[in-house]
């Protein structure tokens, strides 16, 4: 039970000890309560906290939210509904400026490791912002001090933090920030080489950063009209893209689950997800795109034959493409094993497939020549990729 009290976009963070999280949405603070009255989760109104509330967050024991251009307010130290300052009491409420009269907005906070990341640039150039980095765990050891120039983000929906990583969406692509915890510094690095030119050119200022952790996955929507998601899996390093049938409005992982909410409706992805119904769509499948490292050797490259290693549910596979060559691994159609002649099979189609968990290896004779050589996989469905492998001929 409750309302919300702004029209921002919603931030939370844990609060208390029986699961209560204090929550921002533009305008008075927030508790929820998850046991409330008669043990009915409620929603009610801090009533003495900033009255324009737009990121919540907490440190040392502190709540903290974003209440003006280049302000930040803390709690009294231990009770969120405390927000008066006593220049006496460092453990009263406080509150900071950051980049007084710089003419940049905080856009938004995130904490990292003992520090905060603050993040502020002019409301139209996210890129000419500044990084602030506030350290100390008490106000009479607070420090504001830059940790990055010209570099910034869109807003509070374009930022996730995992573990002492912070990844956030500039208009150049996905940068990350990391606490190098040897020297207490922040280390900053481009983590989008391989699809710069082309996730930059659709980025725009709506667009969300979503981490999903059960995929160790960062999806982005470039922008709120697009059915297509941009993923990045940061335990490998590599990009796919999911094309949605209808416009995924947010995305979000609990425990072994991941969330997807489309519309006003909220549905469960799962590894071999079909769908069964999309209201008034006909059922169809997510596909994933996935685009690897360029072959360059220095000189023109002969590829003589390709292999893909794969588990996949049946029905399910993808195709692998190289130059104009391409190579179907599907598991309802395909042999373990092709063999090195056109498309033949090196046995008969009515051997039976390997199913379940089973890894199912596709090989392929081709000719594919040229200076540089971009493989590329399409897969729908429940797929894994084990390995892929070239044979590459002596020049």
């Amino acid at each position: 039970d409750g309302d919300f009290t702004g029209d921002d976009w919603m931030t939370a963070a844990a609060w208390g000890d029986h699961g209560e999280h204090v929550v921002a949405c533009g305008g008075k603070l927030l508790l929820f309560d998850p046991i409330g009255t008669a043990g009915i989760p409620e929603l009610r109104v801090i009533a003495n906290s900033p009255d324009n509330c737009r990121a919540v967050f907490v440190k040392d024991g502190r709540v903290g939210v974003v209440s003006g251009d280049d302000t930040i307010q803390f709690s009294a130290v231990g009770d969120c509904e405390s927000w008066t300052n006593d220049p006496e009491d460092l453990s009263s409420a406080q509150f900071l400026e950051i980049g007084y009269k710089d003419g940049m907005n905080i856009t938004a906070v995130i904490p990292l490791s003992r520090d905060l990341i603050i993040f502020k640039n002019p409301p139209a150039d996210p890129d000419k912002g500044v990084i602030w980095r506030l350290t100390g765990n008490s106000p009479d050891e607070w420090a504001v001090v830059e940790a990055a120039h010209n570099t910034g983000t869109f807003s509070q929906k374009s930022v996730q933090v995992i573990a002492n990583d912070i990844y956030y969406l500039t208009p150049h692509g996905l940068a990350s920030l990391s606490s190098v915890a040897a020297y207490g510094d922040i280390k900053s690095m481009w983590v989008d080489r391989k699809v710069a030119s082309e996730l930059t050119r659709k980025l725009r200022s709506s667009c969300q950063l979503w981490n999903i952790p059960i995929k160790q996955q960062l999806w982005v929507l470039t922008q709120t009209n697009e059915e297509l998601i941009w993923v990045y899996d940061y335990g490998r390093g590599i990009w796919t893209q999911f094309q949605f049938p209808k416009i995924p409005v947010y995305a979000a992982g609990s425990g072994r689950n991941t969330h997807v909410f489309i519309g006003s409706h909220i549905y469960n992805m799962e590894d071999s997800y079909t769908q069964d119904e999309l209201y008034l769509e006909d059922p169809s499948e997510i596909k994933a795109k996935l685009r690897f490292g360029t072959i360059l050797r220095g000189m023109q490259t002969l590829i003589k034959a390709a292999f893909v290693s794969f588990v996949s549910d049946k029905q399910h596979g993808g195709d692998l493409t190289i130059g104009g060559f391409v190579m179907p691994f599907y598991a309802d159609v395909l042999d373990p094993y092709y063999i090195y002649n056109n498309s033949d099979y090196i046995y008969g189609n009515e051997r039976p497939i390997l199913t379940g968990n089973g890894v199912l290896t596709a090989r392929r004779r081709c000719l594919v020549r040229d200076w540089a050589i971009t493989p590329r996989i399409e897969a729908t469905g429940g797929f894994a990729l084990s390995t892929m492998g070239f044979e590459i001929a002596e020049v």
